[in-house]
């Protein structure tokens, strides 16, 4: 493809053009893949997993408000620990704070996964 007798400006040519055709080619190959993968889960039959999920949402929620009626009670202690910790942060009095509600940040792992993470990243540097 490259010959001694080119000159450097035809070689530059050259090089663009393979290295669009090189492109190309991992781009098809790409393409090809995301419709091979959606194809199985077409043949797979992923479509009767998305009707399950609201049920057991459902499900959950009557255990949810359950579980609201026994927490209520230890809400007095949670929100004192709460406004205490931001007056300490913000430099305020705990009678300028006034907690409306508490809500719980859903948790995707566990904390114990969480933590063992950080601390690899922290040893890390």
């Amino acid at each position: 493809m490259f010959a001694d007798s080119m000159s450097i400006g035809t070689k530059f040519v050259n090089s663009i053009g393979l290295t669009i055709l090189g492109m190309g080619i991992v781009f098809a190959v790409l393409i090809i893949l995301s419709f091979a993968l959606d194809l199985l889960r077409v043949i797979a039959g992923d479509g009767k997993k998305k009707d399950t999920p609201s049920q057991e949402v459902a499900q959950k929620d009557t255990v949810v408000t359950s579980n609201e009626i026994v927490k209520q009670e230890d809400d007095g202690e949670l929100i004192a620990v709460i406004a205490a910790a931001i007056s300490a942060m913000s430099g305020t009095s705990v009678d300028d704070i006034v907690v409306r509600s508490i809500k719980p940040l859903p948790q995707k792992q566990s904390i114990w996964s969480g933590t063992g993470r950080q601390e690899q990243m922290l040893d890390r540097l």
